[in-house]
């Protein structure tokens, strides 16, 4: 029920070179690919008048056949500067600006190994928001936002550093979901590394809050605490 009829009708579309799941991802090599995109986009930014519009290459950052990112690259560049002047122009028919973000693997040398350039996205102007984080299995306690924030200096853009939900710590250890003082361990390395926020993905309300925090009222508070470098020193926290 995820898949559209234009997947199912189109795997001439899909990403040659791999076996397996991600072997059946579109290949934004394939320009009906990236006009499918663009119509999505441009769908979007008809139906509802949005203060931001997200990208997100996290799920999945699998985009082209194996062995053509390099030559990818350039192809998404090309793409990304149509979504911003779609961006562009849809904000100034709403009479205000409508700002872009882009939800990025965590290190630079993973983005370019996928045909990502986020970096000299910024440089363009193309986006305001960007958002480093892992892609799932694990939240990440050392993320080099300080890498980030050098590479992204006289940009202007705001950066994130985006907290899963899962913890995987290591070769032989079990997946499970982090409890709350591993969040407020990971939130606090995001924002002393100098990150501007922090943003949190998969933290529902209803489920994460019952099985972690136990109750609503907490999870509230948790949430504020997340946020604030201050609320993070006064409260336990485990750093994996």
């Amino acid at each position: 029920p995820l898949h559209s009829n234009f997947w199912r009708e189109h795997s001439e579309l899909w990403r040659q070179g791999r076996e397996g799941y991600f072997s059946r991802s579109f290949d934004y090599g394939q320009p009906a690919v990236r006009a499918y995109y663009r119509s999505l986009v441009e769908e979007t930014l008809e139906r509802y008048d949005m203060a931001g519009l997200e990208l997100d290459f996290l799920r999945e950052p699998f985009l082209f056949s194996q062995g053509q990112e390099e030559a990818g690259m350039a192809i998404l560049t090309e793409w990304l500067g149509e979504i911003r002047a779609l961006v562009e122009k849809r904000g100034r028919q709403r009479g205000h600006a409508i700002k872009l973000a882009m939800r990025c693997p965590s290190r630079p040398e993973v983005n370019t190994r996928f045909g990502l350039d986020p970096v000299g996205w910024a440089k363009r102007g193309w986006f305001e928001v960007l958002v480093v984080s892992p892609r799932w299995t694990s939240i990440e306690f050392d993320m080099p936002l300080p890498e980030w924030r050098r590479l992204l200096a006289g940009t202007g853009v705001t950066l994130l550093g985006g907290l899963e939900i899962m913890l995987y710590a290591g070769s032989g250890a079990p997946q499970r979901r982090i409890i709350p003082e591993e969040a407020f361990g990971a939130a606090a390395q995001v924002l002393h590394s100098g990150a501007d926020g922090v943003y949190l993905f998969n933290y529902f309300q209803d489920d994460f809050a019952q099985q972690a925090w136990g109750q609503h009222a907490a999870y509230q508070r948790g949430l504020r605490t997340l946020g604030s470098l201050d609320e993070l020193g006064r409260v336990a926290r485990t750093h994996v």
